[in-house]
């Protein structure tokens, strides 16, 4: 009735919220969703006589990872390099801000300790249309619910499911705004020298101050990264 969709996808369950316009009502249609999954789970329990859990996460530590994807509405006029070559820095180094937590290092959580993000360790290539296998910090799928002659869609499949709202939103506006930065020509350029490495690197370091190669030879934390964005 909110506009939102909860369907079997490939054989999983998904829960797609409707197009918004702010990150407050995405914040709001995601607590929706949850609801909705929440209240499933007990009436199936009823109707099956044991009690069914849910985890809000985005892996089994057992080699399987299910995402929490973002998608965003662009302009066709902004060109598809530029996009890629702006984009891996900002979603690598955001992870010390949105990042869910882990417990474990690995996809299969086989090495001990504790990083930032849930689905760091599962991105392999930089760019693709995978989000199953061999998963693409850029990804290239494009489906817009609009004129595709006029819009592009952004998908994307870095980002945690969390638990806390404030970061939620911090993930949807942040984004946002950072792509109408884009838009607007007022980024600097940053671009990250191997991202995927990167990335891992990002999520495993809990005290924020290992370096990342910058394709023009600098090293920056993932934090003086976000610092440099805004």
């Amino acid at each position: 009735a909110n506009g939102a969709r909860l369907y079997v996808d490939h054989a999983h369950p998904e829960y797609s919220g409707p197009e918004v316009t702010t990150a407050r009502a995405a914040v709001a249609y995601d607590l929706a969703g949850d609801a909705a999954v929440v209240a499933a789970a007990g009436a199936a329990s009823r109707q099956l006589g044991v009690e069914i859990g849910i985890f809000k996460n985005n892996t089994d530590s057992h080699g399987a990872s299910y995402g929490c994807h973002e998608n965003h509405l662009l302009p066709r006029s902004l060109p598809w390099p530029a996009i890629r070559a702006a984009l891996p820095a900002f979603l690598v180094s955001r992870t010390v801000v949105v990042g869910a937590g882990r417990v474990g290092v690995g996809q299969h959580g086989e090495r001990p300790g504790f990083q930032l993000s849930q689905r760091a360790d599962f991105f392999e290539v930089l760019e693709g249309i995978q989000t199953t296998r061999r998963r693409p910090i850029v990804n290239t799928r494009d489906e817009p619910h609009a004129p595709p002659s006029t819009h592009r869609r952004l998908h994307v499949i870095t980002g945690d499911a969390n638990r806390c709202e404030y970061t939620t939103w911090l993930k949807a506006g942040t984004l946002s705004a950072f792509l109408t930065a884009l838009q607007g020509g007022a980024l600097l350029p940053l671009e990250l020298a191997n991202p995927v490495p990167a990335f891992h690197t990002a999520s495993h370091d809990l005290s924020l101050a290992e370096p990342l190669l910058l394709a023009d030879g600098r090293r920056l934390t993932a934090l003086d990264l976000q610092d440099a964005v805004w």
